[in-house]
């Protein structure tokens, strides 16, 4: 994926994320970043990383964090594992393995141009979360919501079922689609598997947070 440094690193230089979540500040990062030498963006944070979405460029940036704030025992939570090099990992291990699956997973690439944090960033692409159901209804066909609903058991049930339907849209087989999701099975993908962590890329479904994070 091409990127230029320079625009990146405006969003990421010199900012301590492990203070950011270690104290649980969710003005931080805003309060952190420096309007006047990077473009207007938003950012999202979840379990295991920080998501930085500049509006002017074509892609996400992507922090993982080196631990969780526990909410509950008011405690930081070191982790052992780097979930954006779990996904790199788990999309080298399917184009391998599945490579007819590969293209429902948005890769991830890594930039190493800093010192204290693995920097990665990722095409952007249509969060399921931010469609109109105007816009849901485009990606698949009746016939393919009707094998969805009649085939719904065989699928996870915590996706929204047009989205399966949009994922039979393009594999049309409804065993190879039972199949597909045996694989998010398989490496726990369906663990941390919901309306924000899927969308659409070039008008197909997409994973765009396949790590599996839970605790």
């Amino acid at each position: 994926m091409d990127y230029n440094i320079n625009d990146i690193m405006p969003f990421v230089k010199n900012y301590n994320f492990n203070e950011y979540f270690t104290e649980h500040e969710e003005d931080f990062f805003i309060s952190a970043i420096d309007y006047t030498k990077c473009d207007n963006f938003d950012w999202e944070d979840g379990a295991s990383k920080l998501v930085i979405i500049p509006e002017n460029y074509n892609y996400v940036i992507k922090i993982p964090f080196n631990g969780c704030y526990d909410s509950i025992d008011m405690e930081y939570c070191d982790f052992s594992q780097n979930y954006c090099e779990t996904e790199i990992e788990l999309y080298e291990t399917i184009i391998s393995e599945n490579p007819i699956f590969s293209q429902f997973f948005l890769p991830l690439t890594r930039v190493e141009e800093f010192f204290d944090y693995d920097i990665y960033i990722q095409l952007k692409c249509q969060v399921y979360n931010n469609l109109s159901n105007v816009e849901k209804y485009s990606f698949y066909s009746k016939e393919s919501m009707k094998k969805a609903k009649s085939n719904e058991e065989l699928f996870c049930p915590r996706l929204p079922i047009d989205w399966v339907a949009a994922v039979i849209e393009v594999l049309k087989d409804v065993n190879l689609v039972e199949e597909f999701f045996n694989v998010l099975n398989k490496y726990d993908i369906t663990l941390d598997l919901h309306k924000g962590n899927i969308g659409y890329y070039n008008n197909k479904p997409i994973i765009l947070d396949y790590a599996g994070f839970y605790d």
